[in-house]
């Protein structure tokens, strides 16, 4: 099994920003399929460039325990 990608078929969701970026970026790496989820959709898609991939997003608020779609 190739170690870089033992995340092939699998789909993490995951903020956008800071630590989650971080996290995405390395998952990412491994072949996870993302779905990247933050209130602002402008550093949504920066975060989706930088990561130079089919990434998914969504835009919403997950300050909440009922978040809602923005």
């Amino acid at each position: 099994m190739n170690e870089q990608r033992r995340l092939d078929n699998k789909v993490t969701v995951i903020g956008s920003g800071g630590i989650g970026f971080a996290a995405a970026r390395l998952l990412h790496q491994h072949g996870a399929q993302l779905v990247l989820a933050a209130q602002d959709e402008a550093k949504l898609g920066a975060a989706a460039e930088l990561l130079g991939g089919p990434v998914r997003l969504v835009a919403c608020d997950l300050s909440t325990s009922t978040a809602s779609t923005v």
